[in-house]
């Protein structure tokens, strides 16, 4: 009886799940434009949804799940960080000045930036795709060079 015992636990220790859940979807959230992971409890029907990012810092529910599904997460909060933050919506000329409309990711309003102010916003440019940024750097050499033209010719003229 003991025997038998013994094996039944070890057979249910085989069958039984090893983790508490299981990663059933990962999809964008419409309201907030971040990353969510649906989970399902391992024992139950049990159905629910975490952000990406909350999942990846908490080193206690990320032993609840399986390493190659924490492996996926952590690999696409990886590639969502690299992802660029900010966007350039439009641009205008607006009496010899540049004027982008950028747009946070997930944000509803736009900020409109003046081109000689992203001088000191690096770190918003560093946030920006690498072809929008080399676009602003393309715009702040035209103008730089343009201003050294007319000191050029402001000197000429003297």
């Amino acid at each position: 009886m003991l025997n038998f015992l013994s094996q039944s636990i070890k057979k249910f220790n085989e069958i039984k799940p090893k983790y508490a859940y299981q990663v059933a979807d990962i999809f964008v959230c419409k309201k907030t434009r971040k990353t969510k992971v649906l989970l399902r409890a391992s024992h139950e029907r049990f159905v629910f949804s975490k952000y990406l990012e909350e999942i990846i810092a908490d080193d206690n529910f990320i032993t609840l799940i399986d390493q190659k599904s924490i492996r996926a997460l952590t690999y696409l909060a990886a590639v969502e960080k690299t992802q660029p933050q900010f966007t350039i919506v439009a641009q205008r000329i607006e009496n010899d000045n540049v004027i982008f409309k950028i747009q946070k990711k997930g944000a509803r309003n736009l900020v409109e930036i003046p081109l000689h102010d992203f001088a000191d916003k690096i770190e918003l440019i560093n946030q920006l795709s690498k072809e929008e940024a080399y676009k602003i750097g393309y715009f702040i050499g035209i103008a730089d060079a343009d201003k050294e033209n007319e000191l050029r010719e402001k000197i000429k003229n003297e």
